[in-house]
């Protein structure tokens, strides 16, 4: 009895163990599988997208979010829902500016006629019951983000305002309004400024590229600028990630630590890019456009890139992931394309 006892106790720890095993396996081969870059062969999420993303350089809005992907066509904001397929329009008469999982960020014309000007306008789902919010009205008082891009960061909405004087005054610089509340947008700093000028948020800092230079700055009234490095061009795609700043410049792909405390680091050379181009940062892995391809790379070795996407299915246009995939608009065949996260690892 004591035998067949021990014999049945060695067999329930042997499969604990193994049961174990399997499921510490799953897991890992999960967490590898979501640690995977975005690749494979592009396949056709949505047919007839009208698009002026690239007909019209203003009209280069293309936004992937959690649910909904979203894109300019005209002064109109359209949308496709990514579990059911369906196509719907956002708004008319405004420009696409931002978007999260659960509002849609939008420059109107028309949403408040009765103020004779234009207006930032968070436009919440229709099936979550949000309602429709203006955040900033355009006034000569005031910074405006008419012609800058928005960054949502928290409780708040940054944007570079700009006076369009031949002098510099207190219209232009780095602003912040609350997402939720009333209030003027507060002004942060005189620089960053200039309409269009690229710029990023990562923990508590703002970075951006002008005048021939990357700058960053605390989010701060009394901080102080520094200069991470001297760039060939101004208004650069750039992007944050794994502590590094990532940027092209010219025709190549660089880097240089969020601190500047060192040099930049080169790491590809010839690339068919422009300030156009766009990039992004997704877990280890980061993203960049040409005019004829998308590239992607691991962030520890950014020397040997994949391509994700050619002329075959790309066009040159903006891209975006909602975490799952990485989305872009084929405009020349009318369609929204996608990858999600290859089975095949990089060089």
């Amino acid at each position: 009895m004591r035998r067949i006892v021990l014999v049945g106790l060695a067999l329930f720890l042997l499969a604990a163990c193994s049961s174990a095993l399997v499921d510490h396996d799953g897991r890992q081969d999960e967490t590898a599988k979501q640690n995977l870059c975005f690749g494979g062969k592009p396949e056709v999420f949505w047919d007839g997208a009208n698009s002026t993303v690239m007909t019209n350089p203003s009209g280069r809005r293309f936004m992937a979010v959690e649910g909904r992907v979203m894109w300019q066509w005209g002064r109109d904001i359209q949308q496709v829902d990514l579990r059911t397929g369906r196509w719907g329009f956002v708004d008319s008469n405004a420009i696409l500016k931002a978007a999260d999982r659960w509002e849609t960020f939008v420059w109107s014309w028309g949403h408040d006629p009765t103020s004779g000007g234009s207006q930032l306008v968070a436009i919440g789902l229709k099936d979550q019951g949000k309602p429709e919010r203006i955040l900033v009205e355009e006034q000569e008082s005031h910074g405006s983000p008419r012609a800058s891009r928005i960054v949502l960061d928290g409780d708040f909405i940054y944007f570079i305002g700009s006076s369009f004087a031949r002098t510099p005054d207190l219209r232009d610089g780095l602003f912040r309004v609350p997402r939720y509340g009333t209030g003027l947008p507060e002004r942060l700093a005189a620089l960053p400024s200039g309409d269009e000028t690229p710029f990023v948020i990562d923990r508590n800092y703002v970075y951006w590229s002008q005048v021939g230079a990357l700058w960053r700055r605390q989010i701060n009234p009394i901080a102080t600028m520094q200069q991470l490095t001297v760039t060939k061009g101004s208004r650069l795609p750039i992007v944050v990630g794994d502590g590094r700043l990532y940027y092209l410049d010219g025709k190549s792909l660089f880097s240089v630590q969020v601190d500047g405390s060192a040099p930049p680091t080169e790491h590809l050379k010839g690339l068919d890019v422009d300030r156009d181009s766009t990039m992004l940062v997704d877990r280890d892995c980061l993203y960049w456009n040409t005019k004829s391809t998308i590239m992607r790379a691991k962030l520890d070795g950014p020397t040997n890139p994949d391509v994700i996407a050619d002329k075959a299915t790309y066009d040159g246009s903006p891209m975006d992931s909602d975490g799952k995939h990485l989305y872009w608009i084929d405009e020349a065949r009318s369609r929204v394309m996608r990858v999600g996260r290859s089975a095949f690892h990089l060089r």
